[in-house]
């Protein structure tokens, strides 16, 4: 299993369906997560605190826990009637002085966190590696409307 990425996880899960996500997180036209698996925690919120204007934060979460992480990818897509994408930040797997972090950023109108990723910057010789388990990235919303 050398050399395999979060990053080829996530490509693997983009191509079996895009990940919604709301107050209720599915997984679409997927079968149920088996392990080494990419996750929203929490996977379900129904809490009637929620409401327009608070701020609600999702974690993108492998459990992966191999020692040859060395980049992620991933895209969100969520429902834009309920939430507003605000902010999204590295998580605590890819960290460190050589760790990069891109995002394209939110597409509020479709309702899509568009590419996002992690990865460790190198020139020359094998990227420097990390282990998971561990937490992608932390995605902040803003709630403005009710639903799923």
């Amino acid at each position: 299993m050398k050399k395999k990425t979060v990053s080829g996880l996530l490509s693997t899960l983009l191509l079996l369906g895009m990940l919604t996500v709301a107050f209720d997180v599915q997984q679409v036209k997927a079968s149920p997560a088996v392990s080494p698996c990419i996750a929203v925690v929490p996977a379900s919120t129904v809490s009637p605190t929620l409401t327009p204007g608070m701020n609600y934060t999702i974690s993108i979460y492998t459990d992966y826990d191999g020692d040859d992480i060395w980049g992620y990818e991933f895209m969100l897509a969520y429902n834009p009637d309920v939430l507003e994408g605000v902010d999204v930040v590295n998580g605590d797997l890819i960290t460190g002085t050589a760790a990069q972090f891109l995002t394209v950023g939110f597409n509020n109108t479709a309702g899509v966190l568009r590419l996002t990723g992690g990865f460790f910057f190198w020139i020359i010789g094998d990227p420097p590696m990390t282990s998971g388990p561990g937490i992608l990235a932390n995605v902040t919303f803003s709630v403005v409307g009710f639903g799923k």
